[in-house]
């Protein structure tokens, strides 16, 4: 047998083995979807209180709190953010798919977004201001302390003989 043909048959079971992996896969979301519409169906009339008793164990949270757009999107993908904000409170939707599978969700309420007063923001903007204070006075320290060594980077030999 010639190196093509046995490069072929290599070639020929790796996309078998693809396939066959993609049938699975198709055959776990056919699956996962069936149960997930199942699972809104009873979730549909209970409201929030009978949701910590279903769905599959995860390590993601159960409930997100007053998130944004971006939080959500940095957690669970852009397309699952925008299905998010497309959801009136209220009621169950779903299945909503992100990168870690099919999700049902339940949006509490919506708040718009707003401009946040001073007082809101203000421990934050002091801490924010001593922290770049500290990083100027220490910068400047170092400057100074500098400013009294001369510093030489020498070039280093090598070894003629092929060591350094």
């Amino acid at each position: 047998m010639s190196n093509e043909t046995k490069t072929l048959e290599e070639r020929i079971k790796k996309l078998d083995e693809t396939v066959r992996e993609a049938r699975e896969d198709t055959e776990k979301l056919k699956e996962s979807l069936s149960d997930a519409k199942k699972l809104l169906e009873k979730l549909s009339g209970a409201g929030t209180d009978v949701a910590a008793d279903v769905g599959d164990p995860s390590m993601l949270p159960r409930e997100v709190e007053r998130s944004t757009r971006s939080s959500i999107a940095r957690d669970f993908g852009d397309s699952f953010a925008d299905e998010v904000l497309r959801i009136e409170p209220g009621h169950w939707v779903g299945p909503v798919r992100s990168g870690y599978g099919l999700h049902l969700v339940w949006v509490n309420a919506r708040q718009a977004e707003r401009m946040p007063g001073l007082d809101e923001v203000r421990p934050l903007v002091e801490r924010e201001l001593l922290s770049a204070r500290r990083r100027q006075q220490i910068e400047a320290k170092y400057a100074e302390m500098l400013s009294r060594y001369r510093v030489v980077v020498e070039q280093r030999r090598t070894d003629p003989r092929g060591g350094r």
